[in-house]
C-alpha cells in the first residue's frame, strides 16, 4: 500500500525538523515528500534499501515511530552527518519524534526531469495523516483485467464499504506521463529525417555542380595520367572534408547548448560520446553516399571530350 503512487500526479510534502539541530524558526527547515507505505512496498516496487533496514511488520501502531529517507534527501538534509539513528519530526512540532532506520534509493515521483526531491517513508500503521485514498500495488503475472476483480473481492471481504477502482499497469501510468515527450520526440525524429534527406540532396548537388564546373580540369588530370581511383578519392575527400567541418561545428554547438539539451532528454548527459559518435557516423555515411555518385561520374570523364568542352 502507498499513499501517493510515483508518477501518479499527486504528492504531499511536510517539513522535516532535526532533533540534533533544532532551528529557531521551524518554518525555515527543509521539506520532503511524505509517503505512507506498508512493509512490502519497497520489495514490490523494486526500491533498494541502501543503508539500514526497510520496514517490517513490527513497525505498527504503538511501536516506536520510525521513518526512512531517500538518498538525495538524506544528503541534503543531513549533509555530511550520518542520518541513521537520528530523530526527526515531520509536519508540525507537536508530532512524535521518528527515528531514521534506513536510507532507500531515489524515486522520480513527480516527473522524469530535474532533480529528485527529498522523500521520506513512514509505516502505514504509524501514519497520523488522514488519507483520502490509497493505492494497492501488486506484483503479479496477470493482466489488470484478470487481476482487478480478484483484488476487488478480497478488498470487499476485508472491508465491505471500501471502493476499488482505477486498476492499471504501472506501464500505463508511466506511458501517460511520457506521452507528451514521446509525441515531441516523434516530431523531432521526423524533422531530423527530413534534415538528413535535405543534407544528402544538398551535398550531392554541391558535389555534382563542382564536378560539372571542373570537367576540363578533371579531363586534364586524366590526360596527364590520373587514375579513376585517384579521381574518385579526390572528389570524395573534398566532400568528406566539408562534412567533417560541419560535424565539428555541430559538436561544438551541442556541447555549448548541453545544459538546454539535458532538460529535454532524460538520461542523457551534457557530454554523451556514444550519441555524438553515432550521429557523426550517420552523417559521414550520408556524406559518403552523396559524394560517390559525382565521384564515379568524374572518374568516367573522357579526357578528349572534356578538353574540347
Amino acid at each position: 500500500m502507498v499513499s501517493q503512487l510515483p508518477l501518479g500526479g499527486n504528492f504531499d510534502a511536510s517539513g522535516v525538523h532535526r532533533e540534533d539541530k533544532a532551528a529557531k524558526n521551524p518554518e525555515l527547515d527543509p521539506s520532503a515528500q511524505r509517503f505512507a507505505v506498508s512493509a512490502s512496498y519497497f520489495e514490490v516496487m523494486g526500491i533498494r534499501v541502501l543503508r539500514g533496514r526497510g520496514l517490517t511488520a513490527m513497525d505498527r501502531a504503538g511501536a516506536d515511530p520510525v521513518i526512512l529517507l531517500n538518498r538525495s534527501g538524506a544528503a541534503r538534509i543531513f549533509a555530511k552527518d550520518d542520518p541513521l539513528g537520528k530523530r526527526i519530526k515531520i509536519g508540525g512540532m507537536d508530532g512524535p519524534w521518528r527515528t531514521i532506520v534506513g536510507i532507500v534509493d531515489d524515486v522520480r515521483h513527480l516527473s522524469l526531469e530535474g532533480e529528485v526531491e527529498n522523500q521520506m517513508y513512514l509505516p502505514f500503521d504509524q501514519n497520523a495523516y488522514e488519507e483520502s485514498d490509497l493505492t494497492l500495488v501488486v506484483k503479479a503475472g496477470l493482466t489488470p483485467g484478470t487481476l482487478a476483480p480478484v483484488l476487488a473481492r478480497i478488498a470487499k471481504r476485508v472491508d465491505p464499504g471500501v471502493a476499488v477502482s482505477g486498476a492499471k499497469e504501472m506501464g500505463e501510468v508511466i506511458a501517460r506521463v511520457v506521452a507528451p515527450r514521446r509525441l515531441a520526440l516523434s516530431l523531432i525524429g521526423g524533422f531530423s529525417a527530413i534534415a538528413v534527406v535535405l543534407a544528402l540532396g544538398g551535398l550531392y548537388g554541391v558535389m555534382a555542380a563542382s564536378v560539372a564546373e571542373r570537367v576540363r580540369e578533371i579531363g586534364l588530370r586524366a590526360a596527364l595520367g590520373a587514375t579513376p581511383g585517384g579521381l574518385v578519392s579526390m572528389i570524395v575527400s573534398r566532400g568528406l572534408l566539408l562534412t567533417l567541418l560541419g560535424i565539428g561545428i555541430g559538436v561544438a554547438a551541442f556541447v555549448a547548448a548541453g545544459r538546454l539539451v539535458e532538460r529535454f532528454v532524460y538520461g542523457v548527459s551534457t557530454w554523451d560520446p556514444l550519441t555524438i559518435g553515432a550521429v557523426a557516423l550517420l552523417l559521414g555515411a550520408v556524406a559518403l553516399v552523396a559524394c560517390l555518385l559525382p565521384a564515379v561520374r568524374a572518374a568516367r570523364v573522357n579526357p578528349l571530350i572534356a578538353l574540347r568542352e
